[in-house]
């Protein structure tokens, strides 16, 4: 089809050529040439889609260059938010007012193997979770929440700069050594993954509090597991 439409247009362009030529010298005959029927129509239709095609090769060039734009634009937004946590101190950020909790701790009693088992619910963590209102100008985070579910203790609260985003964390509990150790195990913010070093701050400042708490238990206890439920968390401690 291509061919014909060019042999087409050709043949028109020469027939033009020819009568130009004939005005322009007179007294010269020459012969007659026939169209074939629909050559016409053939070589008006391949200048239409020759047309389309441009105009639909500008628009694909137009949309690919506005999504470079945006995919640039987020990127950059991106960069920004990790730059932003990177510098945030979420040890002033994100404080833990740890005395109900002690207090829950020390009005525990061993059971009759002379085990300790104390239950922290996500409700009793919430009330002591909270964000800093002492901290330098508006915090990078608000809204914080935190829940036991999963097999997770799941923090999450929402960025404030440099845009409004989810920021979620997700940390598992074991026992190390004797004491309640939480892991960062991942993070995200507007449903993207970042890396987890980047909360270390926030990981350090949840072990730090709890513990303290922990720390109420008898002189010889340590603790033995650590279970995370659904709503809750279990401690069982151990002489």
């Amino acid at each position: 089809m291509i061919n014909q439409n060019k042999l087409a247009m050709l043949l028109l362009i020469g027939l033009l050529a020819l009568t130009t030529l004939a005005c322009a010298v007179g007294g010269i005959d020459l012969p007659e040439v026939s169209v074939p029927e629909g050559a016409a129509a053939t070589a008006g239709a391949a200048a239409r889609g020759a047309a389309t095609a441009a105009a639909e090769a500008g628009i694909q060039e137009t949309v690919a260059a506005a999504a470079g734009t945006v995919v640039s634009g987020a990127a950059d937004v991106g960069g920004a938010a990790i730059a932003t946590i990177e510098a945030t101190d979420f040890t002033t950020e994100i404080v833990v007012d740890g005395d109900a909790l002690r207090e829950k701790v020390e009005s525990v009693q061993p059971d009759a193997s002379g085990n300790i088992t104390v239950v922290i619910t996500d409700d009793e963590l919430n009330q002591a979770v909270s964000v800093n209102p002492e901290a330098n100008g508006e915090p990078v985070i608000q809204d914080v929440s935190v829940a036991f579910a999963g097999g997770n203790i799941v923090l999450s609260g929402t960025l404030q700069q440099p845009m409004t985003a989810d920021l979620v964390a997700a940390f598992s509990a074991a026992s190390v050594n004797g004491e309640l150790a939480l892991n960062l195990d991942r993070a995200t913010v507007g449903g993207v993954p970042i890396p987890v070093t980047m909360l270390a701050p926030l990981e350090n400042t949840l072990n730090d509090n709890l513990q303290q708490a922990l720390d109420r238990l008898p002189e010889n206890y340590t603790i033995a597991s650590v279970t995370v439920g659904e709503g809750q968390m279990t401690i069982v401690a151990t002489p």
